[in-house]
């Protein structure tokens, strides 16, 4: 990922998730699974799901007169991504001050903690 450029925007990401857990979906399978809870109609989607094939963030193939998409980025690769830059740019570079504001918001308690230091 380019500094400052992040790999997915907004519904980007709610697109992608039903992908990902898909492994493959069409564009009316992407808005059968968002249903009534994103503020996303079919041509809104298919925009979407065009803008990722062109970025090369997902691939397509036509079967029984209808496009298939699936990922050529993995879910660990945005989440890889998106927590690097939180932690380049929001928090400089600091792993405490990333850390801190997780627990000071309520994000991690102090427990969940506990328990990821007796994994290491």
């Amino acid at each position: 990922m380019h500094k400052g450029k992040r790999l997915l925007h907004d519904h980007e990401v709610s697109v992608m998730q039903v992908i990902w857990e898909q492994g493959e979906s069409t564009d009316a399978q992407v808005q059968k699974m968002l249903g009534s809870t994103e503020d996303l109609d079919r041509s809104k989607i298919t925009k979407i799901i065009s803008d990722l094939v062109q970025r090369g963030v997902l691939t397509q193939r036509e079967e029984e007169n209808t496009y298939v998409y699936t990922p050529l980025v993995s879910r660990r690769e945005v989440e890889e991504a998106l927590l690097r830059d939180l932690h380049d740019y929001l928090f400089q570079g600091s792993n405490i001050r990333m850390i801190r504001s997780l627990v000071e918001h309520r994000l991690i308690s102090k427990g969940d903690l506990i328990t990821i230091a007796r994994e290491l």
